[in-house]
């Protein structure tokens, strides 16, 4: 569903009315600059209407054209506008929602984090962390700093990935910095996590 404002017909139609009087004075500008000296521009004063006429212009950008293909024009050029303003405000929400998803995945995993960094025994459970790509909580997480051990290092390394780091070092660096993204020590020390 969209939210865009659409014109009524009485704001359409002063729309109408002021395009018309804006390219009618363009066009009477552009005329009298064409007929000035050319080492001198002068600027034309403020100027009465011009009165409407639906005859093909004679001066200006729009050579030939009635006024009521000039509408026609205008009101495509609208119609365009308002199509792209559309795409923008759609692409604006799609990047807010975005936005706030990986904010939420932050605080989440920072909770996690933090309940993680209390827990005492290589055996306690972990808290399982989200992954940062998606907002879904990592299937294959491990379930105690033990587990940490047995992952083979393909497994650390897209464990890695969906926490958001990029897998460098060799594989007990990697081991390491996975222990630290969960909220454990870099390494175990025996008889704890």
């Amino acid at each position: 569903m969209s939210n865009t404002r659409r014109v009524n017909e009485a704001e359409w139609n002063r729309l109408i009315d002021f395009a018309r009087v804006t390219v009618e004075r363009h066009d009477a500008e552009m005329a009298a600059a064409a007929t000035a000296s050319p080492t001198r521009r002068s600027v034309p004063a403020t100027q009465a209407p011009v009165p409407v006429s639906n005859e093909p212009s004679t001066a200006g950008p729009s050579v030939g054209l009635t006024m009521d293909e000039r509408l026609a024009r205008l009101e495509q050029n609208f119609d365009k506008l308002q199509q792209n303003f559309d795409k923008l405000v759609k692409s604006m929400n799609n990047n807010f929602k975005a936005f706030f998803r990986r904010i939420n995945v932050s605080d989440d995993n920072s909770i996690a984090r933090t309940a993680n960094s209390l827990l005492l025994l290589p055996t306690d459970w972990l808290v399982p962390l989200l992954d940062v790509r998606n907002g879904n909580r990592i299937a294959t997480f491990p379930k105690t700093s033990l587990d940490i051990e047995r992952l083979n290092d393909n497994q650390v390394s897209e464990l890695l990935r969906a926490l958001g780091e990029i897998q460098s070092g060799t594989a007990e660096d990697r081991v390491g910095e996975l222990r630290r993204k969960i909220g454990l020590r870099t390494h175990r020390v025996a008889g704890y996590a």
